[in-house]
């Protein structure tokens, strides 16, 4: 893996910023990190799958059990 040195800026809504912050902590990551992680991976399959990728991009998820116990 090679060493990352560039930086990119990106406007946020106040709200979202909150929400990248609040994810971050939870994750143990700087928000720089955690968008890092996201656009390389998206990067990665844009150069893998081109123009077939879907946009925008699904994420997987295991449900909630306390949503699974309700029903």
């Amino acid at each position: 893996m090679s060493k990352k040195t560039e930086n990119i800026g990106f406007r946020q809504t106040p709200e979202e910023k909150a929400l990248l912050l609040e994810v971050a902590q939870e994750m143990e990551m700087t928000p720089g990190s955690l968008s890092s992680s996201i656009i390389s991976r998206y990067l990665k399959a844009r150069r893998e799958h081109g123009n077939h990728l879907v946009w925008p991009p699904e994420f997987s998820y295991f449900p909630n059990q306390d949503k699974i116990s309700q029903n």
